[in-house]
């Protein structure tokens, strides 16, 4: 009897809960002979909202999801198209909920980024060319754009009535009051029309790879493993990153000539780990001083800054064979070129 007694003290005056899904979504674009295309798979969103009249609260949860995320940019035309890059992103979910209470607002938000892979399969020389290419192909496409936007719109203009001039008799003169800017800064600081929202969040990216061929028959890779980040926005906004695993490798297509060469070294990255917090205006700081003149001719003024510290780890490593026979590999090559 007691628990009904609690249950009869709420009461839910409105419920809002919808549900959004998009199975695919595929997007392809042509421009000065790139060819772009994106997919997205298992787009899915919901949006739940309850108004409770006793007591008074409103309480907002807002989710998200992808299934999967491809953009490749390519060149040419099959079969003899080129893979200039091509991004794929993981599975991710996004979750926002709000709280609010009276007077008290309580936001929270969660960003899961899945595997993040950039790749850039052609090796340095074939890929300037593909720039090169790519970029007058597309300069002079932006130009033709341009000028036909300029001609379409001057087209449009048609003759305006004469306005009055400043001395005609139509024209009166009344002359407004100035106000300081300072008097203006001072009202709409006082009336708080913008109010940064206060929420805390936590974002937290599964791996990120980079892979680039810096050779025909070399590739290297830097790989990130799980990143997170926590903190808090507003105008006391502080956060945190945190980098514990990071790599970068080399991998070697073998030749018969070159059986001695081992196929893959790694190096071992130290971990980083940055903290930052917003110092708004007014606060006694560091960089206080307003017109203080720092080094190399640092000029440091009035207002808010962000104040940021990165730690990063003592780089050990022990060249071994395999890297060493790899970077000999590469400026062997590179002193041919």
């Amino acid at each position: 009897m007691h628990v009904t007694g609690s249950y009869a003290k709420e009461h839910t005056k409105l419920v809002v809960f919808g549900v959004a899904r998009i199975h695919r979504t595929r997007l392809l674009a042509t421009l000065s002979g790139l060819k772009l295309e994106a997919e997205i798979t298992s787009l899915h969103s919901s949006l739940t909202c309850r108004k409770k009249s006793t007591p008074i609260s409103l309480e907002c949860s807002l989710t998200g999801q992808v299934g999967r995320t491809m953009i490749v940019l390519l060149e040419g035309v099959a079969p003899n198209q080129q893979t200039v890059v091509k991004v794929t992103v993981g599975k991710s979910q996004a979750l926002y909920s709000s709280v609010s209470k009276k007077s008290k607002d309580k936001n929270s938000g969660l960003l899961t980024v899945g595997a993040v892979n950039i790749d850039i399969p052609q090796h340095p020389v074939a890929l300037h060319g593909m720039v090169t290419r790519g970029s007058k192909q597309l300069s002079s496409t932006l130009q033709e754009l341009r000028v036909t936007r300029t001609s379409s719109r001057l087209s449009r203009l048609q003759p305006e009535e004469e306005l009055p001039q400043p001395h005609s008799p139509s024209h009166t003169d009344h002359k407004l009051p100035r106000v300081a800017p300072s008097v203006i800064r001072n009202n709409i600081g006082e009336k708080g029309l913008l109010q940064p929202l206060v929420m805390q969040f936590s974002v937290i990216l599964q791996s990120l790879s980079i892979t680039a061929a810096l050779l025909p028959s070399l590739q290297a890779q830097y790989k990130m493993d799980q990143v997170n980040s926590t903190g808090i926005t507003g105008s006391k906004a502080k956060f945190t990153v945190d980098l514990p695993h990071h790599s970068l490798s080399f991998t070697t297509k073998l030749q018969v000539t070159e059986a001695n060469l081992p196929s893959e070294a790694s190096i071992a990255l130290p971990a980083v780990h940055v903290s930052a917090e917003y110092v708004p205006d007014g606060t006694t700081g560091a960089l206080k001083n307003d017109g203080h003149r720092g080094p190399e001719g640092v000029v440091f003024m009035q207002g808010g800054y962000l104040s940021a510290n990165a730690d990063i780890g003592v780089f050990e490593h022990s060249l071994t064979t395999d890297l060493l026979n790899h970077l000999v590999f590469v400026q062997k090559v590179f002193m041919k070129v």
